[in-house]
């Protein structure tokens, strides 16, 4: 998957590279990535997707989320256009702290990710950018 794809990535994508979330992987996001509990619709999203909802159901529990209105021109843009970024990126760092958890390096966990199939095109920089920072390198240095 090149950096271009990444806007494709789906709910779909997700169960196949990271397996069914669990209430324990939301916990361990939000816990090391505390901007998931800053928005709450960010939450949202992952109760989405742990709840098995499709790209277009997290988008309208994003507008709602946001009191948007969906026949509004601030419905359009952005907020479509993102939400397959926001779910790749929780995929990755899912990943990433799993790795990290089983006792490898920073360097060591985002090379096993890009040994997933999906993710050998990724540029390393966007891996990076990804992943960083996190709670968790911080308190494992």
């Amino acid at each position: 998957m090149s950096d271009k794809k990444i806007f494709e990535y789906d709910e779909l994508m997700f169960r196949e590279d990271v397996g069914q979330l669990k209430e324990v992987d939301i916990a361990m996001l939000a816990d090391y990535y505390p901007t998931y509990w800053q928005k709450n619709w960010r939450l949202n999203m992952l109760h989405g997707l742990k709840d098995g909802l499709d790209v277009h159901q997290i988008f309208l529990n994003k507008l709602h989320d946001k009191q948007i209105d969906i026949e509004s021109d601030q419905s359009k843009g952005g907020h479509v256009a993102m939400i397959p970024h926001k779910i790749w990126r929780a995929a990755v760092r899912l990943l990433y702290l799993r790795y990290r958890q089983r006792d490898l390096t920073p360097t060591q966990a985002r090379k096993q990710i890009r040994k997933i199939d999906r993710f050998k095109d990724v540029l390393p920089d966007t891996l990076l950018r990804n992943v960083t920072p996190n709670l968790y390198d911080e308190k494992h240095k």
